[in-house]
């Protein structure tokens, strides 16, 4: 299997160093760099996306927590069947998302998750009890 994209580019980078009057190896290294940049913060954005979903599951556990220890109105079977179903809806987007950094960290080479598992655990679906 080929070496990782981020591997060849920082061995092309620093093996042929532009010299001053090579404008080809100036644009190229200038390239490479932007590459790099890219890839840097399409996985900097990876993890924005995990954590961003993990903050709005977080906060639909609550809503429904809430809501189970709230008044038991008219309503409240309705209100807690959307409830849990924005609870599981969101459980997919995290599952989603720590899909695709899990892809991200696996394009730059790195290939024990076990940190990423331990970090983002996805707490059970919920059901309507």
């Amino acid at each position: 299997m080929s070496d990782p994209i981020q591997k060849r580019l920082s061995t092309d980078l620093s093996g042929n160093i532009p010299k001053p009057d090579d404008a080809q190896g100036r644009a190229h290294a200038s390239v490479a760099r932007e590459i790099l940049a890219e890839i840097g913060s399409a996985f900097a954005r990876a993890n924005e996306k995990v954590e961003a979903a993990f903050r709005e599951l977080d906060r639909r556990k609550r809503a429904l927590v809430a809501h189970r220890q709230g008044p038991r109105g008219p309503a409240w079977n309705t209100e807690q069947r959307a409830a849990v179903d924005a609870f599981n809806a969101q459980r997919n987007n995290a599952a989603s998302a720590i899909w695709e950094l899990r892809v991200h960290r696996e394009a730059l080479g790195m290939r024990d998750h076990r940190r990423l598992e331990e970090e983002w655990s996805l707490p059970p679906a919920e059901s309507e009890r």
